[in-house]
């Protein structure tokens, strides 16, 4: 009888233990989960954009564009980080920017760039740098869209 008790004992105890780790494992995982949560409300940096949520839009100048990144978006002297799609025999007409250089950096298709007086071919992989106040025009000459990135970086005023 004493050994019945015992064996009785040692089950119920197995199964309080049993529960008692059952508690303590959802526990965790609720305090887990909690702490992600109050983790994922601070604001942390992770600022996700996936290129075929961005509808298109024209640029000032012709062509569409894709806005991956405007001004107010960051902390920095970046103005704005584009895709930006130029169809065949399209012109993205002749203009300036007054304080900003623009980068660009070419991915398919073919093109000539026009920096003031000066003409020459781009083509996937070539990147070219506008310096302020340069009139720049940007035709493309193939027979394929053109598509490159672009993105603009406010000049610093000169120190006297």
């Amino acid at each position: 009888m004493q050994e019945e008790i015992s064996s009785n004992i040692s089950a119920l105890l197995g199964k309080v233990a049993f529960k008692v780790h059952l508690i303590i494992r959802f526990s965790m995982k609720e305090v887990k989960q909690k702490m992600l949560e109050e983790k994922s409300s601070v604001v942390t940096g992770f600022k996700k954009l996936s290129l075929a949520d961005i509808p298109l839009e024209p640029t000032r100048h012709g062509a569409l564009k894709k806005v991956l990144l405007r001004h107010e978006d960051v902390s920095s002297h970046l103005m704005f980080l584009n895709e930006v799609y130029v169809a065949p025999g399209e012109t993205i007409a002749a203009h300036q920017h007054e304080d900003m250089e623009e980068i660009f950096y070419f991915l398919e298709g073919e093109g000539s760039m026009q920096i003031e007086e000066e003409v020459q071919s781009v083509v996937p992989g070539d990147r070219v740098i506008i310096p302020s106040r340069k009139v720049h025009v940007l035709e493309n000459t193939g027979e394929k869209q053109m598509r490159f990135i672009c993105f603009g970086v406010k000049v610093l005023p000169e120190e006297a």
